[in-house]
């Protein structure tokens, strides 16, 4: 599981999440609900909901919540690395030709990461300038500065690092190739600020986006703070850009999908409508979906 900032307010404020929207859910009548990256509503001594953890597999298979094997995919696994770059091809601001099955999450733990990778390029455009402030090339690599003003140095090891270890599959190459350049820059970040002791190793940034992590967080490492709110299921349905945490295999299956023109997305493939679901931890406790929207 991802650790919560201690920054977070208990509604979030901090991060312009609606007040309305956040009151709506303390005075849900269940305990309260999966937030994904902030304080839990239900109070500071009430269960936390899961990190999201999940990926596609046979989950009746094994009563361990989040211990799923890799999803079988026939779609080209990572690029080669040498003169590793973001994509050119992609037209900067314009939307991914196939934002379901140009890439996708083939491997257990980062389907948080990989979610919220996706609903932003829906929103914002393909490439990494289009997600991020400024992108530069620099003698040993990159130098990334994000919306929210903060910077990382990402070397070109550390990218290939992240490229084998995202393990992204999908149609498009070079859209896998501009979200694996993305994730990269979130884990630098993620090991810039210590996430979960990483602070001495970009090895173990890249793990503990791999283990569990509340979407929230996410987006706050892509520099996306001030771009995201708590969203409702009728913010998605009336298609807003955006992602959904819920149990997807019974319980303890907590997994977070991007969702596009209302629909969810699940493993490539073009999902359901988004719909009401519930988080669980496999002990009894249960949370309703995680709404996030990008504004």
């Amino acid at each position: 599981m991802g650790n919560v900032s201690s920054g977070y307010g208990p509604q979030g404020a901090r991060f312009a999440f609606d007040s309305s929207v956040e009151q709506q859910r303390i005075d849900d009548p269940l305990a309260g609900r999966g937030q994904a990256g902030s304080r839990p509503v239900f109070g500071a001594h009430g269960p936390r909901p899961p990190g999201m953890n999940f990926v596609s597999g046979n989950p009746r298979a094994s009563s361990q919540p989040f211990n799923y094997g890799a999803y079988p995919s026939g779609g080209n696994s990572a690029l080669a690395h040498n003169n590793f770059f973001p994509s050119n091809s992609a037209t900067p601001g314009r939307k991914t030709a196939d934002i379901f099955g140009g890439f996708f999450q083939s491997e257990n733990g980062n389907c948080a990461t990989i979610s919220a990778i996706k609903a932003s390029m829906q929103r914002f455009g393909q490439k990494p300038t289009d997600i991020f402030k400024d992108v530069k090339k620099t003698a040993n690599g990159y130098h990334v500065t994000m919306r929210d003003g903060k910077t990382v140095d990402l070397t070109r090891q550390e990218l290939q690092q992240a490229t084998q270890h995202a393990g992204l599959k999908g149609s498009d190459p070079a859209m896998i190739k501009d979200a694996s350049f993305i994730y990269a820059v979130s884990a630098k970040r993620a090991q810039n600020e210590n996430h979960e002791g990483s602070g001495h190793s970009y090895a173990k940034a890249l793990d503990s986006l791999k283990n569990g992590e509340y979407t929230k967080d996410v987006f706050v490492r892509l520099g996306l703070k001030d771009h995201v709110r708590q969203g409702t299921l009728r913010d998605l349905q009336s298609g807003m850009v955006g992602t959904i945490d819920k149990d997807v295999g019974g319980a303890g299956t907590a997994h977070s999908m991007a969702v596009i023109g209302g629909m969810e997305e699940r493993w490539g493939k073009v999902g359901q409508r988004a719909t009401a679901g519930k988080i669980s931890d496999g002990r009894g406790h249960e949370w309703k979906e995680n709404v996030l929207v990008l504004t």
